[in-house]
């Protein structure tokens, strides 16, 4: 008996800090006045349910300054009883390609557990996390990647980027100009989160950067951004 009762202790600590850390690392709203799920969702382009289920919201209703948890994007939360199966269904994929994408060595998955709904993107910068450490001053830190698609080299990452290759070389610990498909390389890059009536222009001001350059590296194909979003800045 003291033994099941260790072990039930053991898997609740586990599952808390599970929990605790990644709501250490959810991206926070704080509620203003007159503002909606439906307004909040759109602004962070998540889905309402998604917003609801992982804020554990019964209903539409919130409170001005209460503070949101935002789901992260292309991102789905195990809740009780569910499996692959079930969530690919849900999403029109399949369990093993959800095993792959996550890099998973059985079927086994757990509540809170977050699981990837799309693989990692070649050729591209990867996701953005949706993580606190972004403020609304933006200009932080952050180890955005770059995974390494077909036919390029250093000098074409870098040259997307606004960078040098010494500066790539740098901050991935290359000796030399060799990279493999598939492989990740660390982007030595500045982030900055757009707030209210923010433009690409005043974010290129700030910067001291152009806006065609913002647009490059951020795959943007108009000027339109939203409050919310975080922009790789290019290396100067």
């Amino acid at each position: 008996m003291r033994i099941l009762s260790l072990v039930l202790t053991t898997l609740f600590l586990i599952s808390f800090s599970t929990i605790s850390t990644a709501q250490q690392n959810a991206l926070k709203h704080t509620v203003v006045a007159k503002e909606n799920l439906n307004q909040i969702a759109k602004q962070y382009d998540v889905d309402i349910n998604e917003l609801k289920k992982v804020n554990k919201l019964k209903g539409d209703k919130i409170l001005n300054g209460q503070v949101l948890e935002i789901p992260k994007k292309d991102v789905h939360i195990v809740g009780g009883g569910e499996t692959l199966y079930k969530i690919g269904q849900k999403y029109n994929v399949t369990a093993k390609e959800l095993k792959s994408w996550n890099k998973l060595t059985s079927n086994k998955i757990r509540p809170s557990q977050e699981i990837k709904l799309k693989p990692a993107t070649v050729g591209a910068p990867k996701d953005i996390p949706a993580s606190s450490e972004f403020t609304a001053k933006g200009g932080e830190v952050y180890t955005a990647m770059h995974v390494v698609n077909t036919k390029e080299n250093l000098f074409r990452i870098a040259d997307r980027y606004d960078l040098t290759v010494s500066e790539l070389k740098t901050a991935n610990k290359l000796s030399n100009d060799d990279i493999t498909i598939g492989q990740e390389l660390v982007l030595p890059l500045e982030s900055h989160k757009v707030v209210r009536n923010e433009t690409l222009s005043h974010v290129a001001k700030k910067y001291k950067v152009t806006v065609a350059d913002l647009k490059k590296i951020n795959n943007l194909k108009s000027d339109m951004i939203r409050r919310g979003k975080v922009l790789l800045i290019p290396g100067k």
